[in-house]
């Protein structure tokens, strides 16, 4: 395996991290109408998107920590380049916020398109656009997970 021997200047930024999934953590949704039926029922009440687990957080609460970065980086970033790493239902409310789409489009993207294992997301700041960001590459065919190993 080699091992790139660069010097970089990083930051750990708590906003960052995985949706908390509360009480439900680690639990399929079998699981979940199993063990908390009167979750799952508020969960299809509230719908996916707004659904905070006990203990946990709703899709909203990360977009809110998403925007919060996004905010960051716009007005104090002083690098060209950032490489933010995440899982991906926190990478795909950094999309969520730049192309200004609402609770059923992202659903529907996690649905059908979502972010596979290792993928790439490219935002850039465009001053033109109605949220100050743009994507230019969602989910291209050769993720980093797939690397061009054999049999891929």
């Amino acid at each position: 395996m080699a091992v790139a021997e660069v010097d970089l200047d990083y930051r750990v930024d708590e906003r960052l991290r995985d949706r908390d999934m509360g009480i439900t953590d680690q639990l399929t949704a079998q699981g979940i109408t199993s063990r908390f039926p009167e979750e799952a029922e508020r969960r299809r009440w509230l719908g996916k998107f707004y659904y905070r687990p006990p203990g946990g957080e709703s899709w909203a609460d990360v977009a809110q920590r998403v925007r919060g970065v996004l905010t960051d980086l716009a007005n104090t970033e002083t690098h060209e380049r950032v490489l933010v790493t995440g899982h991906d239902v926190v990478l795909l409310l950094f999309c969520y916020v730049a192309e200004g789409l609402d609770e059923q489009e992202v659903l529907e993207r996690a649905r059908t398109n979502g972010l596979r294992n290792a993928a790439i997301c490219r935002i850039r700041r465009d001053e033109e656009s109605a949220t100050g960001w743009v994507v230019t590459e969602y989910n291209p065919g050769l993720s980093l997970a797939r690397g061009g190993h054999r049999g891929d």
